[in-house]
């Protein structure tokens, strides 16, 4: 069968637009998007690089990198959602791009030019795109480190393996050893099968550490400076390793199959054909067929089975992986042509109805009409032009889609996500104050604390947690707005203080739904009130 994917790299260049529009426009979400943004808005700020704080906290968590670069941006751009995003996204292009450049190295430039449409239509590359936190851009320094390293062992030039090492040098300062232990756990075992294990005491190996350990000596400097031996120990290895072995104090109650269906929703629209490839690739490992590529097998799962193992998991840990799935994802999708493959084709066209009856269900429980029309004319248009042009199977479920996939990610992008934003009071009460309140009267929080305030309100906003702190700060300006909630209302009421309500705000955790959100009741009852007030001493409000 002959694939033309120049074709269909053309239709999937539309996704880019529609995820540009989407940086520009969607505020950043809670919580850690925010608060990188405002740690890299600190940072500036501050003119504080390898000291790290978050507030007036001494952080230790994650490695610099992010807000390195979010500082760099901001510089340039200044404090934007766009800004912040932009330098992980080109990062997760150039992961893109060496996903591409590393796929046709076994499949071929006509089935390789076939991943960046596979790599970019996934329903993870969105959520990457929109809520950026750490793993989008060690994702791409992944996929980019991964490339370099097969590169250089199937020609040994020394470019490459500048190449790899600065990749994982980049990987630790993003997010610590597992930018190391991805691709190590991806070659390791494939030169140990294939008895090529001598080349990781090859002459030029030496060169990795000494230009990983140059890159790193900045972030360890300051790490040393700021948390002394205990930041380097939590660095190298509980921040990650601890949450094998139980020393890291993050855990939750998901189960040891929480990937399992987390990576099948991830990877929609493809997720019969990344199952496929798996499946034949697994087979010819098994048998000894598996000439070549091997790294893409170990890749994959190990990976998987380590975070599966681990007490804390979240759905964006799986992002690390996509990179090798979406190369064996391509590989199911034009492997062994004939009616084995028609059947996956047909399975993948009741996919596509199936959820794109989803899409128009949610839509309808959401109220967005408008969208709900044009997901039913465009799906029409893609069936009438299917029987007119009299497509073939595989056309046809290819251009079904990446049609499905831009009406999810374009109800994302235009619908859902500004409608959902709507519910982020941290955001939303800024954006209020900037354009119509006094901004001379500062503000401050009490009881609450909100990154999104503090990153768009373009300064760390003070956290005041006691009636002295609030007494305190009256006694420097005579007036000020305060974030609070209920609690926090009735706990100033029981003072001596001028107090009015100015407006109050829905206030839902947005990264962490639940159906419940798909109903009006639903939403009231997931909602909490923050409240903005302006307080004052008694007979002293002097912008009353």
């Amino acid at each position: 069968m002959q694939f033309d994917s120049k074709h269909y790299l053309l239709i999937s260049g539309i996704f880019l637009p529609v995820f540009l529009i989407g940086m520009f426009t969607i505020p950043l979400m809670e919580h850690d998007a925010t608060q990188y943004a405002t740690m890299g808005m600190q940072m500036l700020q501050q003119k504080s690089w390898l000291q790290i704080y978050w507030r007036t906290v001494s952080y230790l968590d994650k490695p610099p990198l992010v807000f390195w670069t979010a500082a760099a941006s901001f510089a340039v751009f200044d404090y934007s959602h766009f800004a912040y995003r932009l330098p992980s996204i080109l990062v997760l292009l150039l992961g893109i791009y060496s996903t591409y450049k590393l796929g046709t190295t076994y499949l071929g430039e006509t089935r390789g030019l076939f991943i960046p449409i596979v790599f970019i239509s996934y329903l993870a590359t969105v959520l990457m795109w929109l809520d950026v936190r750490t793993d989008t851009m060690l994702t791409g320094w992944i996929a980019y480190s991964v490339w370099q390293t097969d590169s250089w062992l199937n020609d040994r030039k020394i470019k490459h393996l500048i190449g790899l090492s600065v990749g994982i040098g980049f990987s630790l300062l993003t997010k610590g050893p597992i930018g190391i232990m991805v691709p190590l756990l991806a070659f390791g075992p494939d030169l140990l099968f294939r008895k090529k294990i001598a080349l990781f005491f090859h002459k030029q190996v030496w060169l990795v550490p000494a230009i990983i350990g140059l890159m790193l000596a900045p972030m360890l400097i300051g790490l040393y400076q700021q948390h002394g031996t205990e930041g380097l120990a939590f660095y190298f290895w509980k921040q990650s390793f601890g949450r094998l072995t139980g020393e890291n104090v993050w855990r939750d109650e998901s189960g040891p199959l929480f990937f399992v269906h987390t990576l099948m929703w991830l990877t929609l629209p493809w997720t019969i054909f990344l199952l496929r490839g798996l499946w034949i690739l697994v087979k010819d490992l098994i048998r000894c067929k598996l000439k070549t590529g091997g790294f893409l097998i170990w890749g994959f799962f190990l990976p998987f089975i380590a975070f599966s193992l681990s007490q804390y998991k979240l759905p964006h840990y799986l992002y690390v992986i996509l990179p090798f799935s979406a190369i064996i994802s391509v590989f199911g999708l034009t492997a062994q042509p004939g009616k084995a493959l028609n059947l996956f084709y047909r399975m993948q066209l009741v996919l596509i109805l199936f959820l794109l009856l989803t899409l128009l269900l949610l839509n309808y429980l959401l109220g967005y009409t408008l969208l709900l029309w044009v997901c039913i004319v465009v799906f029409l248009a893609v069936v009438a032009t299917i029987i007119l042009k009299k497509l073939q199977l595989f056309d046809s479920m290819v251009i079904g889609s990446l049609t499905l996939m831009l009406l999810i990610n374009g109800f994302l992008v235009f619908n859902f996500y500004p409608e959902l934003l709507q519910y982020q009071a941290g955001s939303k009460v800024a954006f209020r104050m900037n354009e119509l309140y006094d901004l001379r009267v500062p503000r401050c929080f009490y009881n609450q604390h909100r990154p999104a305030f503090d990153f768009y309100s373009k300064e760390i906003v003070p956290d005041f947690k006691s009636y002295q702190q609030i007494d305190s700060a009256l006694n420097i300006h005579p007036v000020w707005y305060v974030f609070t909630d209920k609690a926090g209302v009735h706990s100033l009421r029981q003072r001596n203080y001028e107090l009015h309500i100015m407006e109050q705000f829905a206030d839902i955790k947005v990264t962490q739904l639940s159906l419940q959100y798909l109903t009006d009741t639903g939403r009231k009852q997931l909602a909490d009130t923050i409240y903005l007030l302006r307080i004052s001493k008694t007979g002293l409000d002097a912008f009353h």
